[in-house]
């Protein structure tokens, strides 16, 4: 008798609202992780307030989750649908027995872009061995941690590597201080982390320009609402298990009542889908036929099939 593996991706969501950044890593990972069936994480991200000893946060959900898939992302603000607290961690677990994660890191403090892509692609590549033929899309998430100006060419040194049927976004994050990135087990002040995704169906995205509509009371609401849409559009099955919203606008002088409409008025659109926003500069989307650079003022979705 031939038996199939059933197909699988699930998510587990934690937050932690602590003064302790330790304590608030330990708490928000072991509340993700119980949340799953599988005991091993197939990758784990962590977002923490940049105000946090970040090193003290991570190895608090370290001791959760291990060190292996491990990325860590510090940023001057994290949200969900019932985080807005500015003290906010949140530490999101997937596992997916039909996906193929990897993670790669390299320094930039020499400013010497080409070498540190160089670098990422090595390690992907490593990392997975040879098996990009086997999966239908490859995506890339690729976040960025440097001081202005940003290298004009990075997006293009990436689509060389990729390939013009990959699919890919880059985001810096906003920091109110020096913030700092970690992967597995390297922290990097300044430096790029890759998470490469090869999985059977593409991701979505979808972006809104909020810039000349500001003055209307409903726009950040109806913007997300909106690029939930056409994210949902550019998947090949609309059935995501995670999204995240980038935020690329001042947040600082949004009250709860604002940010909190803009993840709740989508639940009619993508129901009982995680959603986790970010705080983000300039973020650069490619996927097959499309290519987005955004400078103004924006929201970004990003949806992650099941």
């Amino acid at each position: 008798m031939i038996t199939t593996q059933k197909q699988f991706t699930e998510i587990g969501l934690g937050f932690a609202i602590q003064s302790d950044p330790f304590q608030a890593g330990r708490e928000a990972a072991q509340m993700a992780k119980s949340q799953l069936s599988q005991p091993t994480p197939h990758l784990v991200l962590a977002f923490g307030p940049d105000h946090f000893r970040f090193q003290d946060f991570m190895e608090g959900v370290r001791l959760v989750t291990g060190k292996d898939m491990l990325v860590g992302i510090s940023t001057s603000r994290v949200l969900s649908q019932d985080i807005f607290s500015p003290q906010a961690c949140v530490v999101v677990i997937i596992n997916s027995n039909q996906c193929r994660f990897s993670t790669a890191w390299a320094h930039t403090e020499m400013d010497n872009t080409l070498a540190a892509i160089t670098t990422l692609f090595s390690q992907l590549r490593e990392t997975r061995g040879n098996i990009r033929s086997q999966f239908q899309h490859q995506n890339l998430f690729l976040f960025e941690n440097r001081p202005p100006p940003e290298d004009p060419h990075l997006p293009h040194m990436i689509m060389t590597e990729t390939g013009l049927e990959s699919c890919f976004i880059k985001m810096n994050l906003q920091r109110a201080l020096k913030s700092s990135l970690m992967c597995q087990n390297h922290i990097l002040s300044e430096g790029l982390i890759a998470i490469e995704c090869l999985s059977p169906t593409q991701w979505g995205f979808g972006a809104v320009e909020i810039e000349d509509f500001k003055n209307h009371p409903q726009i950040y609401r109806e913007a997300t609402r909106a690029a939930i849409r056409n994210a949902l559009a550019h998947m090949d099955k609309p059935n995501p298990c995670l999204g995240f919203v980038l935020l690329n606008f001042q947040l600082d002088n949004l009250a709860t009542d604002v940010l909190s409409p803009m993840f709740s008025s989508s639940h009619d659109i993508i129901q009982n889908v995680p959603l986790i926003g970010l705080a983000s500069k300039g973020p650069f989307i490619r996927y097959p036929k499309n290519m987005i650079n955004i400078q103004k003022e924006s929201i970004v979705t990003i949806l992650i099939p099941q």
